[in-house]
């Protein structure tokens, strides 16, 4: 979201422009016509909204699909079965009793007989496990035993394992513990009570990872039951009748087993753990008998060296060897190596590297299904220009399989089942898109599978069929619709699309293949454009397309709101009950239920500020705060329950000024001043309360204190700035979300030295900061792995006497960053690219500047192809936005030119990087217009919004579709805004979503749900200066206001 408002005169180091808050926006249309041929297995009638297909699975046999839709009540999705010939309906699997309560996961035994499935089905907020019948003959039956009081399985994917032969489910639960997780076995029928099958545990000891081998035979896990926080790997009959066997050998001090792979005879395990040397990784293998100890399988490691970063390591098919990635040769040169599985000469299977080379960690290697290739990827030749490689799994000539690349950036790539060739997404004949290609796995000449795409379009993902045939993808490759779907012969031919015709703007979102390689499964809004459904279609050739799933089916001030990302609900702040005291309630975003309050039973005379929910939409976290207490940390599901208190501050004048939550919801991180030394430092807390909190940095210093704190994207580590060894010296560190050492990022620092900002990368993996570790402030920026594994290193370039790094952005696609910076003049800012690791020069982006021209803001494309930044560099004092094709690419100017009373401000990139938004405005930031522009500079820009005149456009969203923007207008002498719809390409008529105003009323802020239905929006519509929350639905047709809380009187 953009508001407008007057320029500054000068550039600072915060950004002029606020940055955009992207929602999705779905329409509903008329469903289109049936063409010839088309066969419906289920009743006619309307899809009413909110009735969406989630998730589903094709049976192993290919006979059924199974899956999760509100189907017979909208906002409460069961699972359903349908067979994929169309011969009977689909049926009701789960036996859900009520809204709120949810299926977590599920999947299909591998005999085709069964669904298993975690959910809260009998009680509220406990999971528990269930199977039934993939032809639905029974009920639902439960298979886990009777849990302790507050136990339950995991509410996270992998909480069980079905075994290969169908015939036993493997699940993980705090059963006869609370917080203790063990490990259960059952017959997947549900034929006999569950079984423990680990070992007793000691105090504070848990399971960790788990596997069923392949031959169904044994469960293999990994749990600290010999010597605590000791994890090891055991080895224990499926069917429970002898105890656990330990198969890793001795450890050193410190050491454990990190993970473990079988091998798929069954025979062998192969496992990483720093069983020689703390903290140094290294791979080994066993017989899952036992007969002989544990073998060392890599070579002697250079110093600093570790296998397997990520895990990556794999067994071949055959079992006979492990393929394995190590900077075994070289510290921090990422390298593959192959090894006999029993133990060996392990020999290394790519050529030397071009300095600053890798294979890479992303990724990872691929073993082709007869066991004699290896491909990877690599920047084999170039560095930093990754390109695909095979080469003999033994050993031998390592040979490049991509043509010439047009950009340096090689995507995912997949063997063939039949170990014949090798398809990939590269930018090899675009620099800006990626496309399909196949070739044959030794080596040869390449060929394009995808059609000729359109301007911004490209191949988004791809699947090849079982029996090799046939590659399915998934691309924008149209002119109208979004992502279709295509089918094409593996070595090449024409490309076919598979999907049905799809209303304007509507998309496929998940495809699957079914496994006798005879159909394609897909989700899309076909019918009616924004409700998801399940459809069937040939492989081999077009041919009729099927539906396989049945009809769908206030008062006082609001301070804040936020919309569940699964947009069930609005949770929202509010002093409804208690004058000037707020609450936290829950409506449905569909207006259809009374708000709840969820913070009933609160002790004392308390209010709430500070809502945020978890990512899952599972849990509401709200800050209390009550005159003369301890502030504290609340959460409640946010199906309704008891307020659970995290912190336990130990003295009462507690404070709390901020928390995060982990992108996986389940830890809150805050600053808080918590005990008797008055500092502010960070907590981490379980978010369901099941621990105590735990104190993340490391002691500070007498006037320390933690300033920052920031979770990497993984949820793994928490990155935090603190003066913790030096009083009035910020530096930044690293530490484990769960608790831990806490590492120094930055090189030691001078007493008048200072980490100012920092940014973590999208994967995670690295850290930005900037410092004046060499010249008090004189700002510079380094680049660190996030958990310090290595030192910091300087990426900016040499700057001018009073110069300074003032802002910093990673690039979302990874591999590179862009600052700006007075590097070249001091007081003139200009936008620099590094390329990550840093080991390359910084390069300018931007052209040159006129005389007392600068960069005031920039930013990347979402899929990385293009940085977009604004600056008067043609003429001082007169703006324009520029985009630079990323690498090397030079600036293209994307503004028709400004009169000499109009500015630039603001730009927004549609979700598919196809197109951007800026907005134009006069003197005094009259008569705003809103201009679309592709970022290669093709075409002319085109107005989207002209508004009349005197008015002035506030705030506008972009759908995650790019079709259409939401936005606030108002003329300026009321200072009324409203809230308008209208297609992204100005091709339909602007839509009024908001009610009539009372006389003074207005649109305070609005948001769109997360699956594009409806626009939530704060105003004071009904009674001037009392502001409430409304929702409204976004058909094509003006939308119908819902109040979404209880009516209170005016104050």
């Amino acid at each position: 979201m953009h508001s407008i408002a007057y320029r500054m005169a000068s550039v600072i180091r915060l950004s002029l422009f606020v940055a955009l808050l992207i929602g999705g926006v779905a329409f509903v249309s008329a469903a289109p016509a049936a063409p010839d041929g088309w066969y419906k297995l289920s009743s006619d009638g309307p899809l009413p909204i909110g009735g969406d297909v989630h998730d589903f699975e094709i049976s192993p046999d290919g006979v059924y699909t199974v899956y999760q839709a509100g189907q017979d009540v909208a906002d409460m999705p069961q699972l359903y079965a349908a067979r994929n010939d169309g011969s009977v309906p689909p049926v009701r699997l789960s036996a859900l009793p009520q809204r709120g309560q949810y299926i977590r996961e599920f999947a299909v035994s591998a005999d085709n007989a069964y669904v298993v499935y975690t959910a809260d089905q009998d009680t509220r907020n406990v999971i528990e496990l269930y199977s039934a019948p993939l032809d639905g003959s029974t009920a639902p039956v439960k298979l886990n035993g009777p849990l302790v009081e507050d136990g339950s399985l995991p509410d996270f994917s992998g909480a069980f394992r079905i075994s290969p032969d169908g015939g036993r489910v493997v699940y993980r639960a705090d059963q006869e513990t609370d917080g203790v997780n063990e490990l259960y076995v059952v017959p997947t029928n549900g034929g006999a009570p569950a079984q423990k099958l680990n070992a007793p545990l000691p105090p504070g000891a848990s399971t960790y990872s788990y596997a069923i081998t392949p031959d169904s035979q044994y469960l293999l896990y990994t749990a600290d039951h010999d010597t605590a926080n000791v994890s090891e790997l055991y080895r224990v009959p499926l069917d429970g009748s002898a105890a656990p066997v330990k198969l890793n050998g001795a450890l050193t001090a410190g050491g454990a087993v990190s993970s473990f792979k079988i091998s798929p005879d069954s025979q062998w395990v192969a496992y990483l753990a720093d069983a020689d040397t703390d903290n140094v990784t290294e791979l080994y293998s066993a017989p899952l008998d036992g007969s002989t100890a544990p073998v060392k399988l890599n070579g002697t490691l250079a110093p600093g060296g570790n296998v397997a970063f990520a895990s990556r390591f794999t067994i071949s098919p055959d079992s006979q060897r492990v393929v394995y990635l190590a900077d075994q040769d070289t510290n921090d040169v990422d390298e593959l190596y192959s090894v006999p599985i029993g133990g060996g000469a392990a020999v290394k299977l790519n050529p030397p590297l071009t300095p600053g080379g890798d294979v890479s960690w992303v990724w990872e290697a691929q073993i082709s299904a007869d066991s004699q290739w290896v491909v990877y990827l690599a920047d084999q030749e170039t560095n930093d220009w990754e390109e695909i490689f095979s080469v003999p799994i033994a050993g031998g000539t390592s040979t490049k399989l991509n043509g010439p690349l047009a950009g340096n950036f090689m995507y995912d790539f997949v063997i063939s089942p039949d170990s014949s060739r090798v398809v990939y997404r590269a930018r090899q004949d675009s620099a800006t898109r990626y496309e399909l290609y196949s070739v044959p796995l030794a080596g040869g000449a390449t060929t394009k599978l995808n059609g000729t795409l359109f301007s911004g379009g490209q191949v988004n993902s791809f699947l090849i069929s079982p029996n090799g045939a046939r590659v399915v993808f998934m691309a924008d490759q149209g002119t109208t619709s979004g992502n279709e779907l295509y089918r094409v012969p593996t070595a090449g031919g024409s490309a076919t699309k598979v999907n049905g015709a799809l209303p304007g703007g509507a998309r496929v979102s998940r495809y699957a293949i079914a496994p006798d390689s005879s159909r394609v499964v897909y989700i899309a809004d076909q019918a009616v454009k924004g409700v998801d459904e399940l459809y069937r279609a040939p492989l081999a050739s077009p041919g009729p397309v099927a539906r396989l799933n049945d009809t769908l089916a206030s008062g006082a001030d609001i301070w804040s709101y936020e919309i569940t990302s699964d947009s069930q609900y609005a949770l929202y702040v509010a002093d409804h009950t208690r004058a000037d005291r707020n609450d936290v309630y829950r409506a449905l975003l569909d207006g259809s239920d009374t708000p709840t309050r969820l913070s009933q039973g609160l002790p004392g005379d308390y209010t709430i500020y500070d809502l945020e929910v978890t990512a899952d939409a599972a849990w509401a976290i709200f800050e209390v705060q009550v005159s003369g207490e301890p502030d504290a940390i609340y959460s409640v599901p946010v199906t309704g329950g008891t307020p659970m208190l995290l912190n336990a501050p130990t003295v009462p004048n507690a404070r709390l000024h901020y928390f995060r939550l982990s992108p996986d919801g389940q830890t809150v991180v805050y600053r808080g001043v918590e005990d008797a030394s008055g500092a502010w430092q960070v907590y981490s807390v379980p978010v369901d309360g099941s621990a105590a909190q735990v104190r993340l940095n490391g002691p500070l210093v007498p006037g320390g204190q933690v300033d920052d704190i920031v979770i990497t994207p993984d949820g793994a580590r928490v990155v935090y700035t603190a003066d913790q060894e030096a009083d009035e010296v910020v530096e930044l560190y690293s530490v484990p979300t769960g608790g831990g050492a806490a590492t120094r990022l930055n090189a030691t620092l001078s007493a008048n030295s200072d980490v100012e900002t920092f940014e973590i990368s999208a994967d995670g993996a690295w850290v930005a900061f900037t410092v004046d570790a060499n010249t008090d402030e004189k700002f510079e920026l380094y680049l660190v792995p996030s958990d310090g594994s290595a030192a910091p290193v300087k990426i900016s370039g040499p700057l001018t006497a009073e110069g300074d790094v003032l802002w910093f952005q990673f690039n979302p696609a990874g591999g590179g960053l862009a600052y700006y910076a007075d590097q070249a003049v001091d007081e003139r800012y200009e936008l620099y690219g590094v390329t990550l690791p840093g080991s390359g020069a910084p390069v300018k982006l931007n052209g040159p500047l006129v005389t007392g021209g600068d960069v005031v803001d920039f930013s990347f494309s979402p899929d990385g192809a293009y940085v977009v930044y604004v600056a008067d560099q043609e003429t001082d004092e007169r703006y324009s936005v520029y985009a630079v094709l990323l690498p090397g690419g030079a600036p293209v100017r994307l503004n028709q030119p400004t009169g000499p009373d109009e500015q630039i401000y603001g730009f927004d990139f549609g979700p598919d990087s196809s197109f951007l938004l800026y907005g134009v405005y006069g003197a005094m930031g009259d008569e705003v217009t809103l201009y679309r522009a592709r970022p290669d500079g093709s075409g002319e820009p085109a107005a989207v919004i002209t508004p009349p005149a005197a008015g002035s456009i506030t705030n506008w969203l972009i759908s995650p579709a790019g079709d259409r923007i939401i936005y606030t207008f108002g003329q300026n002498e009321s200072g009324v805004y409203e809230l308008y719809s209208v297609s992204s390409d100005n091709s339909g008529a602007v839509v009024k979503l908001n009610g009539p105003l009372v006389a003074g009323g207005s649109i305070q802020r609005f948001d769109i749900s997360p699956d594009g239905r409806r626009v939530v929006y704060q105003a004071d519509q009904d009674a001037d200066e009392v502001e409430e929350l409304y929702g409204a639905t976004l058909p094509d047709a003006p939308a119908t206001e819902m109040k979404l809380f209880l009516p209170v009187s005016l104050r």
